[in-house]
């Protein structure tokens, strides 16, 4: 009873950690109910009800505790009837579908609500099956681990402290109730009941030292000599490598952003000149979101140079960061040196990041050299595709209609500029931009968007126009940032808000590398020489008197230093998911997080395996001493019955010490001798009168060491270490 008390507990920590997922901690009450039903009801069903009323009853109670908990309108004095569970249907698919466009936190929202229960449902379940039925110890503690890592991983970092000091005790007050009992049950066939070695004693000389460590680790550990100093091992990558961080993509925010009310100011930038103030490129298509899997390298004053030959506008910008709560960089295309410590750069696509969790509250100066296209020179592009560019042709199968309007709409084209252009204007005379669409980008929603509805706003524009590119033959990506917003001449300070957050594609057309088009329609890509065709420079240029000497856009052509095509390493992280964007910081709070988990996770496996060995060496110690000769002799019999069920002999309950013998002796012929010899003692102790002394429980641990000894030979060494971890024997 207290291991199962103990193991609910367990669950209980791991369910309450989703308060780091939710902003409302009432969205966790569904998560603790299904957590709890799982371990209650097979402890109320054990050895009296059948395997299918018990199963009846496990559906049966989580069904109406989803009921009460997030349906309860739908039931008549608390009963549910078919409405409630044509609801929970609809919202538990709901959930599902929301969990890949979801952003922590995660407001109220009743379909992930029920996944999370389901989830805490599933994990309790699973435990309380191997704690009590599997009869294992670690394995029973991994449902709830797996739980809570996740919630960590995904979640803030509120309650951290708290919820981690509650997890770690709670799994070393199951391991200590658990353990002992389970490894010193003694399962006689021949006795109605089961006889432990007592566990409450272990658990009284344990509680203290959990305790103690539970209080003394938080407070005393960060006070202790050196506690803040750096480690002898340093398990972050070395100076200059790549990282790896983990947000969702930004494309997938773009909605949110732009319907956001009243708008949020997001940035203030100085500069000589309005621009796309550029915060990702997003290069992976895995037919259903844009994403990025780029490596990012620490940057210098002097970001990676460009080796194409296309002339350039100096442009000067002054950022004041205020409500970017990612840590991307915003700087126009292409960025040349930023004055900003602690920033890193992803050398292909030139998106910096900020080493900080935020962007929020940065002050910082970014001097770029934006590309000066001249349309004719674009127009007599080669058409090669250098092989560092070939990745940006991957796409997945596509439906047709995509594919056969990108030929449609580009036919009679030949140059890469001349057909990008065609499908640029085709989306701004023929198709309606609409915030009223919902979000998304997947095959299926572009086929819709292309063919039936014709209106969207700058994600479905840019995502269509770069995957219809790529079926082309031509490489795309998306970037994703922010319209140049609104000018204050006096100043010529942008103020740029939520709502001028934007996507747009860019293409690779060689030898000139990236270019930018505009095919959303109202959008206007404000690009010095205007390759697009959509923007007016005079519309937003500040006056001359204005702008900051140190502003003034010149004329250059770069040097030939080719920065862009310099490899880099891999992360060494891979990304939790391929619809997340991954980015770069050295020891940042996931990373953190996860390998703080782990720690905890090998660190209970280490305290597990002493535990049971300690035990087992105590238990041996005793065996003379704490228990009489008979139940000495029945103890070994005992530790070889189970060690033998561990190896897949059928052993029943009913079998009499001589059936075990020859059941055993079959599986392992050169331990029936010792079977045979340890059988007849047990026989002695089980039924003879004959006073049994300690020389004959000498005998017995010595002949049940024999044949243990012999069921281990030509064990590997790691089977055998984790049998003894899993099972204690």
């Amino acid at each position: 009873m207290i291991s199962a008390v103990a193991l609910a507990a367990l669950t209980a920590v791991a369910a309450a950690s989703f308060v780091r997922v939710f902003t409302e901690p009432s969205s966790v009450v569904p998560a603790l109910v299904g957590g709890l039903l799982a371990h209650v009801i097979p402890r109320l069903a054990d050895r009296r009800w059948s395997p299918l009323a018990t199963g009846i009853a496990l559906v049966g109670s989580a069904g109406l505790a989803a009921a009460w908990t997030v349906a309860p309108s739908t039931t008549v004095l608390g009963i549910p009837t078919g409405e409630t569970f044509q609801v929970l249907g609809e919202r538990f698919s709901d959930g599902f579908g929301a969990l890949r466009d979801a952003r922590v936190p995660i407001g109220p929202h009743s379909g992930i609500v029920l996944v999370a229960a389901a989830g805490a449902f599933c994990a309790g379940l699973a435990a309380d099956w191997v704690a009590f039925r599997a009869r294992a110890v670690l394995s029973a503690a991994i449902p709830a681990a797996t739980l809570f890592t996740l919630t960590a991983t995904l979640g803030e970092d509120r309650l951290e402290a708290p919820l981690t000091a509650a997890f770690v005790v709670a799994a070393l007050l199951f391991l200590l109730a658990h353990a002992p009992a389970q490894a010193g049950e003694v399962h006689a066939w021949f006795a109605s009941e089961t006889r432990t070695l007592g566990p409450a004693a272990v658990l009284r000389a344990g509680l203290p030292i959990v305790l103690i460590a539970a209080v003394a680790g938080p407070l005393l550990g960060p006070r202790l000599p050196q506690a803040r100093s750096a480690g002898l091992i340093d398990l972050a990558p070395s100076e200059g490598g790549p990282r790896t961080r983990v947000t969702v993509s930004p494309l997938v925010d773009i909605r949110d952003r732009l319907t956001q009310q009243p708008p949020v100011d997001v940035f203030t930038v100085r500069a000589g000149r309005p621009a796309y103030w550029r915060l990702a490129a997003l290069e992976t298509y895995d037919g259903e979101i844009w994403s990025s899997l780029a490596d990012y390298q620490r940057a210098g004053d002097e970001l990676p140079a460009d080796s194409t030959a296309v002339p350039t506008v100096e442009l000067t910008q002054d950022y004041r960061i205020s409500g970017l709560a990612q840590f991307w960089l915003p700087a126009a295309y292409r960025p040349a040196s930023i004055e900003l410590p602690g920033t890193r750069v992803n050398r292909d696509s030139l998106t910096l990041l900020t080493e900080a969790e935020t962007a929020q509250g940065l002050a910082y100066r970014v001097t770029s050299q934006v590309p000066n296209y001249a349309p004719p020179d674009l127009a007599s592009e080669t058409g090669r595709v250098p092989e560092g560019i070939r990745p940006f042709l991957e796409v997945p199968p596509l439906p047709e209609p995509v594919e056969g309007l990108a030929r449609e709409v580009t036919a009679g084209h030949r140059t890469v500029y001349d057909k990008a252009l065609a499908l640029q204007d085709w989306f701004r005379t023929e198709f309606a931009y609409s915030e009223e669409v919902p979000a998304g980008h997947s095959g299926d929603r572009l086929v819709d968007f292309l063919t039936t509805s014709r209106a969207g706003f700058c994600e479905q524009f840019s995502a269509s126009f770069a995957v219809m590119a790529r079926s082309l033959g031509i490489p795309s990506r998306v970037a994703v940032g922010f319209t140049p917003g609104a000018l204050d001449a006096a100043t010529s300070t942008f103020k740029v808000t939520s709502a001028e957050a934007h996507a747009w594609p860019e293409i690779y057309i060689d030898p000139y590398g990236w270019v930018a088009f505009e095919p959303t329609p109202n959008r206007f890509n404000p690009s010095p020489a205007n390759h697009t065709g959509t923007f007016n420079p005079e519309a937003q240029q500040a006056p001359p008197d204005a702008v900051d000497p140190e502003a003034t856009a010149t004329t250059v052509v770069p040097g030939g230093a080719d920065g862009a095509t310099a490899g880099s390493s891999a992360p060494e992280e891979e990304p939790a998911d391929d619809r997340t964007a991954p980015t770069a910081e050295g020891g940042s709070s996931w990373v953190r997080r996860v390998a703080l988990v782990g720690g905890l996770i090998i660190l209970l496996a280490a305290l597990g395996l002493l535990g049971m060995f300690s035990y087992r060496r105590q238990r041996r110690a005793r065996r003379l001493v704490g228990l009489d000769p008979r139940g000495s002799i029945l103890l070994a019999w005992n530790d070889v019955v189970a060690r033998l069920r561990v190896d897949g002999v059928p052993i029943r309950d009913s079998f009499t010490p001589n059936e075990t013998a020859l059941v055993g002796g079959a599986h392992k012929p050169g331990a029936f001798e010792s079977l045979s010899e340890l059988r007849t003692l047990v026989d002695a102790a089980a039924y003879s009168p004959v006073d049994l002394g300690p020389g004959d429980a000498t005998t017995a641990w010595a002949t049940a060491s024999d044949v243990l000894a012999v069921l281990d030979e030509d064990e590997p060494t790691t089977r055998r270490l984790r049998r003894r971890l899993l099972t204690g024997v």
